[in-house]
């Protein structure tokens, strides 16, 4: 049996207390085969370390605590290496050992064929040309390495970064997970004649840096320790040997050299750009806050709003972007474990902003990687939440892709959520002759990231959900106004001893105070209107069709539709709607009311296995009509 990196992911899951159902969203995996991994997991495992599989429940063993318990409970060879993993190590037993790449020798050891050793050593060159270091074909099987140390202490610095936690007394992963590891093992053995003289100095140190860099700066000493490069420093001598950062090197570091220091001392102002220091080791500093301002000015216009006078955002892009370039010319990448998450809620700042930086990027000559685009984001939405305020959300265009059913929906959305003078809803074609200056924003579900109108334009779904409303309150709506429940209130007078006219002050109320009253607590329900819980079913189906059919199956029964609107729905117009898919593995079936669909309501349907779709899994099917 050969275990992977998802069995070792699951592990990891079950050692988080993780649910059944949790696993199966982290995991994007059905019940069934997490259920076949633990099988597999449990056929590999010693009796005290079994996985206890319940009906809907998982159940670990207390032996469990310990990560590194189970993983050194297997034996290497079991394992999988993925593409990825088989390229790290492969870095790790030829180029930071300086020893060449024999084929014959690696195919052995990794214990993979040679046409695939050769597939990653094609995309193990491409990665490392960024780094200037050369894989070169010498012999049949054997292939040489060429690089100066230089280089390789600062492929080392990002390299080392993914894995070891080298910030703190304490060296240790940054996550437990089988693979990472051997890696640290490997480390720890290979680095044995440095990591005591790291330590050292890591004890001693006290400049100030983020977590982050001081770790880009510990993997990065650890390089100069272990490999002593020759270096002679002659650039700006004069900048450095004055530098607090060289006050501070050479009173805690005796062991190097003096050119040494200077290459140190280099790499750390290049990593911690501060007021006290103006970072002159940029020869174009000046230029670099000109491209900066001007990708404000492109900001500002893109979203109708003047941060072109924000101190704050300017002080904190110069204060990232200039240490940014310096990493980008050494090739050092910083992690941004919240990445994923920023692009998920505030995807159209995010591209927004990474349009802005295009010509910064192209007049500096340099490429921004998206973990820094998601830095540099942040600091975009706490400028405008600054400087909302000055710019009300009155009138709203819906740029509506998926009908007239749908556009209504999502039009009561938004005013059901946020105060809204005017919502106006257009078709693509219409957009096109749109007279944006009428408008404040434009809301669309279709994709119109590199149409440029002047004013923010926000991608949302159509069923307007949390991570939408969550992005539009970047901008300055005005509070809907909470109403007030009918029943409730003539409840609350009669408890303090009021008489009236129940009826008479209906009418009265719902006649002239309509806009601040409901009916009763259910009125203006969204669950109630529009979904009932018969509407939701599960089952599994061979293809599309068959799943949107069973969808239907519901609303066909209540007559919510006739068999003619669920025809459109699996019509190949339809299917092959760009728009079908609204999240991962969740579709969203819809079709134009041609007088047959007699009831707003939507249907569920959760599938027991995903079925494919143009290349892409689908669980879930939310059917509207």
């Amino acid at each position: 049996m050969s275990l992977n990196f998802k069995h070792f992911e699951l592990i990891e899951m079950l050692q988080q207390n993780c649910s059944f159902q949790e696993i199966i969203k982290k995991s994007n995996l059905s019940e069934r085969n997490i259920r076949y991994q633990i099988d597999e997991l449990n056929d590999e495992l010693k009796s005290d370390y079994k996985i206890k599989v319940n009906k809907n429940d998982i159940t670990l063993n207390n032996n469990f605590s310990c990560l590194h318990d189970i993983f050194k409970n297997f034996e290497k060879i079991f394992y999988s290496y993925s593409s990825q993993e088989r390229i790290d190590l492969i870095i790790f037993k030829t180029l930071l050992k300086k020893e060449s790449i024999n084929i014959n020798r690696l195919s052995k050891e990794l214990d993979i064929t040679k046409p695939t050793l050769r597939n990653d050593l094609k995309k193990l060159k491409i990665y490392l040309e960024k780094f200037n270091i050369n894989i070169i074909q010498k012999e049949n099987s054997i292939y040489i390495l060429k690089y100066n140390d230089l280089d390789l202490c600062y492929f080392l610095s990002s390299y080392l970064n993914k894995y070891e936690n080298l910030a703190f007394n304490n060296f240790a992963l940054k996550k437990m997970s089988f693979f990472n590891l051997q890696i640290h093992d490997l480390f720890l053995e290979f680095f044995s004649d440095s990591y005591e003289t790291l330590k050292n100095i890591r004890k001693n140190f006290s400049y100030t840096i983020s977590d982050n860099s001081l770790n880009l700066f510990f993997c990065f000493l650890i390089g100069i320790i272990k490999f002593c490069p020759k270096l002679y420093f002659k650039t700006n001598q004069d900048f450095y040997l004055n530098s607090f950062e060289y006050i501070e090197i050479i009173s805690k570091m005796n062991e190097f050299s003096q050119n040494q220091k200077l290459v140190i001392t280099d790499f750390l102002i290049g990593l911690s750009y501060t007021k006290s220091n103006p970072l002159i080791i940029f020869n174009n500093w000046i230029n670099i806050e000109i491209e900066i301002y001007k990708s404000i000015v492109s900001f500002s216009k893109s979203y109708s709003i003047n941060l072109i006078h924000d101190k704050i955002l300017m002080n904190e892009l110069i204060n990232h972007i200039k240490p940014m370039i310096y990493r980008s010319s050494k090739k050092i990448f910083l992690e941004n474990s919240i990445y994923n998450e920023i692009v998920e809620i505030y995807e159209n700042l995010f591209y927004t902003i990474k349009s802005s930086f295009n010509n910064l990027e192209r007049n500096l000559n340099f490429i921004i990687s998206n973990e820094e685009i998601a830095f540099i984001t942040l600091m975009f939405h706490r400028a405008l939440e600054r400087n909302s305020l000055k710019k009300p959300i009155k009138k709203i265009a819906i740029i509506c892709n998926y009908g007239l059913s749908a556009s209504k929906f999502l039009e009561d959305r938004l005013n059901n959520t946020f105060y809204i003078e005017t919502t106006k809803t257009f078709s693509l074609n219409e957009f096109y002759n749109l007279d944006f200056s009428y408008f404040d924003l434009i809301i669309t579900t279709i994709n119109l990231r590199n149409h440029s109108c002047n004013i923010p334009l926000v991608k949302v779904s159509p069923l307007l959900n949390e991570k939408d409303i969550k992005s539009l309150k970047q901008f300055n709506f005005k509070k809907q106004r909470e109403k007030i429940c009918f029943d409730s209130f003539v409840k609350d007078l009669k408890n303090n001893n009021l008489n009236f006219d129940k009826n008479k002050l209906k009418d009265f109320i719902f006649n002239n105070y309509s806009n601040f009253f409901i009916e009763n607590d259910n009125a203006k329900s969204f669950d109630n209107n529009f979904i009932e819980k018969d509407l939701f079913s599960y089952g599994n189906c061979k293809d599309i069709s068959e799943a949107i059919t069973l969808s239907c199956k519901p609303l066909l029964e209540k007559n919510y539709i006739n068999k003619s609107y669920l025809e459109s729905l699996i019509s190949p117009i339809s299917l092959n709607n760009p728009n079908l898919f609204i999240g991962k593995t969740t579709i969203f079936p819809h079709a134009v009311n041609n007088n047959n669909v007699f009831s707003t309501k939507f249907s569920f349907l959760k599938l027991k296995e995903p079925i494919v779709i143009n290349k892409n899994k689908c669980n879930f099917i939310i059917t509207f009509c």
